[in-house]
């Protein structure tokens, strides 16, 4: 019962983050202009107070209108692959949900797949680049103030997923008694022991012949 619910909750869990992924691909898709311009702006970075316009910082800006939409439709693309990747993945536990330990374990990979373009969505674009390279986290807008701690968030969310996911549900609790002694116990010299052919009742055995008396000197 206890395998059963714990194989229930990696299912839920990761429908539920398959369900996270698809709805944020969804809204970008539908409604650009809500994340498009986050994106335009921190690649332009010209939200941040208090920086001279040669400053080094300044000089990774990157102004071109053309790269930043491709950068947004790769970050679409990566979201939809995260979300497939979930939604087929808790499919598939669902499926091997009542199938052995090592079946349902082998079934895991597609979700752990997705978890990890998940993880390194939000690691590398929200945490690394957004956050540090373009220097999000001095930002004027709260929206972007918010992309290194809103990465960090949701990356620990879905490491600690993933490593609930990978562990198996049940393993055994005790060692199964060997049927060999070993050589340290007491039986053990007692069962190597030959044993003597008058401890089988039905054979008979030929009797055992008397010893001559020697001879008496005169």
């Amino acid at each position: 019962m206890t395998t059963f619910i714990l194989r229930l909750a990696k299912i839920l869990i990761t429908a539920s983050f398959a369900l996270w992924m698809t709805i944020i691909t969804f809204t970008n898709i539908t409604h650009p202009q809500l994340n498009q311009n986050e994106v335009s702006q921190t690649l332009t970075m010209y939200t941040l107070p208090d920086i001279p316009p040669d400053a080094f910082p300044l000089n990774r800006a990157i102004s071109n209108s053309t790269f930043a939409n491709t950068t947004f439709d790769f970050i679409i693309l990566i979201q939809a692959l995260a979300a497939v990747a979930l939604t087929l993945g808790s499919l598939n536990l669902l499926f091997f949900s009542f199938q052995t330990q090592a079946t349902f374990h082998r079934a895991k990979w597609l979700a752990s797949l997705g978890y990890l373009i998940a993880i390194l969505f939000f690691l590398l674009f929200l945490v690394t680049f957004a956050s540090e390279y373009f220097i999000t986290y001095r930002s004027t807008r709260p929206a972007l103030q918010n992309l290194q701690f809103q990465g960090i968030f949701n990356t620990i969310l879905l490491i600690t997923a993933l490593a609930f996911l990978i562990q198996p549900e049940s393993m055994p609790i005790t060692r199964t008694p060997s049927n060999k002694p070993s050589n340290n116990h007491p039986s053990a010299s007692k069962s190597q022991t030959p044993v003597a052919p008058t401890q089988y009742p039905d054979v008979q055995q030929p009797p055992s012949p008397k010893p001559t008396p020697k001879p008496k000197q005169p």
